[in-house]
């Protein structure tokens, strides 16, 4: 599929001049995609402009600085286009974009806050010279323009920087999260009913939902053999825990309202997105949600350490469910002994 993908800049007359131009020119050089150019991107009609392109990529060359990059006003000088605009604004493609790049000085901070929606972004992390920022561009559509991964393409654009000698390679960061495998499909219809019964009834869709339907799945003979190498008593703690957590948090009126969410949106899944990808896996099991919910290392995990009595039975449990990479009996095809766990 021929790529589209929109160049925006922003030369303010009131700062340093930059030789924008020749970085649309080098992307037109380098791919065959369908390449738009704004040379004088705005903040007002910045929103129009992507609706208009549709871009698979969004590029971005220009003044940045830590509190953000920096658009142009009405009267052509520098307005800042802040972290927080630019989240709520890539929000809205997260659907269509795959890709931004910020050829902008101490665009980082930038760049994490539309990474929370956008797959693929690339920023920079300190200040950048001009001839380096030409020669990220130049290797990165170099890659691009034959078909190479957005990561291996951020390789090219840092090898380019190198093969000039001159110290600026490490500066280009890359921020880039793998799409979203699908839910093994019996996990899928259990996970959307729960969240559709949570928000009929207006009651926050948390974690501990995810988890029970996790803990009664059809790999639950798996999850008790992991538990039960730590305690015997581990895994009915954790599923009597979790009722009762879920039990008392039923009701609107304990505060917490559902709210509208994308899967790609919990971390947790995330990180049950990765351990599926490392392991060669067509779909995300219960089993990888669990380690998503063991190891995302944020709120999410805290639920089921409580339950843990020592960091010693956490890495265990970590390393047993792990065990179970490359067995050939998976959810889907089940051997007549696992029904013995019970």
């Amino acid at each position: 599929m021929r790529k589209t993908i929109l160049v925006l800049s922003a030369n303010p007359r009131d700062g340093q001049f930059l030789q924008l131009r020749r970085e649309y020119e080098i992307i037109l050089e380098k791919t065959l995609a369908n390449v738009q150019y704004d040379p004088q991107a705005r903040i007002e009609t910045l929103l129009e402009v992507i609706e208009k392109n549709q871009p698979h990529i969004v590029h971005f060359c220009g003044h940045g600085s830590e509190e953000g990059i920096y658009l142009l006003d009405q009267y052509d000088n520098a307005r800042l286009f802040s972290s927080n605009a630019a989240s709520r604004i890539f929000q809205l493609f997260k659907t269509r974009v795959e890709c931004v790049v910020l050829n902008a000085c101490f665009a980082e901070a930038v760049a994490e806050a539309i990474y929370k929606y956008i797959p693929t972004v690339i920023g920079m992390s300190h200040k950048i010279i001009d001839e380096a920022s030409l020669a990220f561009t130049e290797g990165f559509y170099t890659g691009i323009g034959n078909k190479a991964s957005y990561p291996r393409s951020f390789r090219f654009g840092c090898a380019q920087i190198a093969s000039l000698d001159i110290p600026y390679d490490c500066i280009p960061i890359l921020k880039h999260k793998e799409p979203l495998r699908p839910f093994y499909p019996e996990l899928s219809a259990a996970l959307e009913r729960q969240k559709q019964e949570c928000e009929d009834r207006n009651v926050e869709f948390r974690t501990p939902h995810i988890l029970q339907i996790v803990l009664e799945s059809t790999e639950k003979p798996f999850l008790m053999r992991a538990f039960k190498a730590c305690d015997a008593s581990l895994f009915k703690d954790l599923c009597d825990r979790n009722r009762n957590y879920i039990d008392e948090h039923q009701s609107p009126s304990a505060g917490r309202e559902f709210y509208s969410f994308e899967w790609e949106d919990r971390k947790e899944v995330q990180a049950a997105n990765n351990e599926a990808i490392q392991e060669e896996e067509m779909f995300i099991t219960a089993r990888h949600l669990m380690l998503g919910i063991l190891t995302c290392h944020n709120a999410a995990s805290t639920f089921v350490k409580d339950v843990l009595e020592s960091s010693q039975q956490y890495n265990t449990l970590i390393e047993n469910l792990r065990e179970f990479k490359g067995n050939p009996t998976t959810p889907y095809q089940k051997s007549k002994d696992h029904g013995h766990d019970q």
